[in-house]
Parts: structure tokens; C-alpha cells; sequence
């Protein structure tokens, strides 16, 4: 399975979890995503990764995180089209019931309250779906390549 991966430098460890600094490296200024990219826009970003029971990383320690292509494309169609598609269907619905433009436009906004709600709610009680591994960097190898 294919992975969006960084360098990272764990800065701290409590209660079987990491935080991780990553930096924006020199792979990030020729990556064609970039502008998408939200560590681009960020100098360092840090991330609370869940580690193993027994583990043997240590604070300062170079690790490589990373989080499966899936999570990120189901964070996408959860926080981008599916409300995309709950706007246009409420703007449709609204139309065809002959509403003004002004107030088919604003229910489709406010319709987006409802559903982020129930997103809450349900992710609330499902264990977290994006989840980051670490891996051991060795001395001798270079992952960005």
C-alpha cells in the first residue's frame, strides 16, 4: 500500500504517544503539490503519533512518518465532497421547490451545520481513522531518495 511519508524528529514521548516535528525539506520545494500541500504553507508542523506497546524510540531520534494514500483520500471525501454534494443537493432541492435564490443559497450553507455535526458525532465514537506510523530511520540510508 502506497504512503504520503516525511522525516520527522520526535521532540517528545508520554503516554505511548510521540510528538513529531517535521520540517520542510528540500523534496518539498521541487514536489508538484506543494500549493496543496498544508506542511508547505507551515515552517514545522507536529504531529501526535500513537506508538507500539514496546517500542524502543527515543526523544531526539529521526524517524520517517507516515500516513496510507487511503486516510488521505477518505479525509478528502469526507471534509470536501461529500459536503460539496450535501450543498448542491440541498440547493437543487430548495430550487425545485421554487425558493428564492437568496434562501436556496443560504440553506445550502447553513446545511452544512447538520452535517458536520453528525461527522462529529460519529468520529467521536469510532476509533480514529488517521492514524500515522513511525519508522526507524538507519544511519545509512536516505528515504527522501
Amino acid at each position: 500500500m502506497s504512503s504520503v511519508s516525511h522525516v520527522g524528529t520526535i521532540i517528545a514521548i508520554q503516554h505511548n504517544q510521540a510528538l513529531v516535528s517535521i520540517s520542510r525539506t528540500e523534496a518539498c520545494r521541487s514536489c508538484d503539490l506543494q500549493h496543496h500541500c498544508m506542511l508547505f504553507k507551515q515552517q514545522k508542523q507536529i504531529n501526535n503519533v500513537p506508538l507500539p506497546p514496546r517500542h524502543d524510540f527515543k526523544i531526539g531520534e529521526q524517524v520517517q512518518i507516515s500516513l496510507s494514500t487511503k486516510t488521505c483520500w477518505t479525509s478528502i471525501i469526507v471534509g470536501y465532497i461529500l459536503p460539496l454534494l450535501v450543498m448542491i443537493g440541498t440547493a437543487v432541492i430548495f430550487h425545485l421547490l421554487n425558493y428564492s435564490d437568496n434562501i436556496t443559497a443560504f440553506i445550502s450553507l447553513l446545511s452544512l451545520i447538520p452535517y458536520y455535526i453528525i461527522v462529529y458525532l460519529l468520529n467521536r465514537h469510532r476509533p480514529p481513522q488517521l492514524q500515522f506510523t513511525l519508522q526507524k530511520i538507519n544511519s545509512g540510508c536516505n528515504p527522501e531518495k
